[in-house]
């Protein structure tokens, strides 16, 4: 199973309650670029699950729009703070060929450190950082081989150079 990781892109921070956020201006880009990137790569997501956190919700219909998936659940499991346990029923209980999973920090970086085995791994997942994870099945902890990790704007220095080579 292939497992994609994605944290929300931009958001506004002050006037709103934390779970009613919304993108910034940057953030709906952030997110454009990762569903473009998905597209242009061919790793278009057979799921996508999201946080029910506004930004997140945002984020993965942006992606949805851009890679044409119309399958995307809500789950209260990518809320930060709540159980991996759960979170990893659900992935599988889906059976998906491939997920998107799109959350916060730092429950995107623990979970990804679990799934790969790698306890003192270090790694940073800025707004709109996008994760490749290849898991045996069932996906549980320590099932999962890193295959990359690249920032907002690394997809879109890729995305350019697709095009460019393209055209």
């Amino acid at each position: 199973m292939l497992l994609l990781l994605l944290r929300h892109g931009d958001a506004i921070e002050l006037g709103f309650e934390d779970s009613e956020r919304p993108l910034s201006a940057l953030g709906e880009r952030q997110s454009r670029i990762a569903g473009r990137y998905l597209k242009d790569s061919g790793l278009i997501p057979s799921l996508i699950m999201s946080s029910p956190l506004l930004r997140a919700v945002r984020t993965a219909a942006l992606v949805g729009e851009e890679t044409g998936v119309k399958n995307i659940v809500p789950t209260e499991y990518l809320i930060p703070g709540l159980g991996e346990k759960v979170l990893l029923d659900e992935i599988n209980a889906h059976a998906s060929p491939s997920t998107l999973l799109v959350g916060h920090e730092p429950q995107l970086r623990t979970f990804l450190v679990r799934l790969i085995g790698e306890s003192g791994l270090q790694v940073e997942m800025r707004k709109g950082t996008l994760v490749c994870i290849d898991c045996r099945e069932p996906v549980r902890r320590g099932c999962g081989t890193l295959r990359w990790l690249l920032t907002n704007e690394e997809m879109e220095k890729q995305g350019a150079s697709h095009s460019r080579s393209s055209g």
